[in-house]
């Protein structure tokens, strides 16, 4: 008959079951190519006092990893400033071509408008039989000016300028037409065959011209100075 266990086999048996048992943990953590490697090998034993597994002993960077899913708020504010810079120098240099194209458009409308007024006022100085005495002076001039072939009748032609409206106008019967806008500068100078300041009406034999347009392009003057060619009064006698 076989012998049962004794009090002292059950009492091993006992604590030998309660023994903690070895347990390996592989601790892994990120290399610098984000690759997992493992760095760390721990044995634990399993029981009341090891307890399971402590997160605490993992690597920082792996434990908030997923704190690192959004932008900071350097990381915002430095995206948000990168953006208004851009966005401020596509703007200026929309501004930049819009004012040069803007240039552009003025001067071709201040050329027009000097070529205008020069080559009326050459045909009306080159054809006007007569300056009466007292209807010249620096910003106005009257001139007779024939209206048939014969020059047997006559008609007043008055150029003046209006430093106020800044505008230089033509007058024919009444009726004033605008030739010139903007204008910030127009002197009329008149000379006689010598080339020098008539002493009287009769003496009058050339009229120079001195204009000056303004223009302004978003608060930039841009301007142009036209000097015109003495006119010679072909038509006019200069003896009494």
């Amino acid at each position: 008959m076989r012998a049962g266990p004794t009090s002292k086999t059950l009492a091993q048996s006992a604590l030998s079951s309660r023994s903690p048992q070895p347990r390996a943990v592989a601790i892994q953590s990120l290399d610098q190519f984000g690759a997992w490697n493992l760095t760390k090998r721990l044995d634990c034993f399993v029981g009341p006092l090891c307890g399971p597994p402590r997160n605490d002993i993992l690597p920082t960077r792996l434990r908030h990893s997923h704190a690192r899913a959004g932008f900071t708020l350097v990381e915002m504010l430095i995206s948000v400033s990168l953006a208004a810079m851009l966005t401020l120098a596509a703007l200026s240099a929309f501004v930049f071509t819009l004012r040069g194209e803007r240039s552009l458009a003025n001067y071709s409308e201040m050329n027009a408008r000097a070529r205008l007024v020069l080559e009326q006022m050459g045909r009306d100085f080159r054809s006007a039989g007569d300056v009466p005495a007292g209807s010249f002076n620096s910003t106005s001039v009257l001139l007779k000016l024939p209206t048939d072939s014969s020059a047997t009748a006559w008609q007043d032609v008055t150029w003046t300028y209006n430093s106020s409206a800044k505008t230089v106008t033509r007058t024919v019967g009444g009726v004033g037409t605008v030739y010139a806008t903007d204008v910030t500068s127009f002197v009329f100078t008149y000379y006689n065959t010598a080339g020098v300041a008539p002493g009287n009406d009769v003496e009058l034999k050339q009229i120079q011209l001195s204009m000056r347009l303004l223009r302004q392009v978003q608060s930039a003057a841009t301007s142009e100075l036209i000097m015109s060619a003495q006119y010679t009064l072909r038509a006019k006698s200069t003896t009494s």
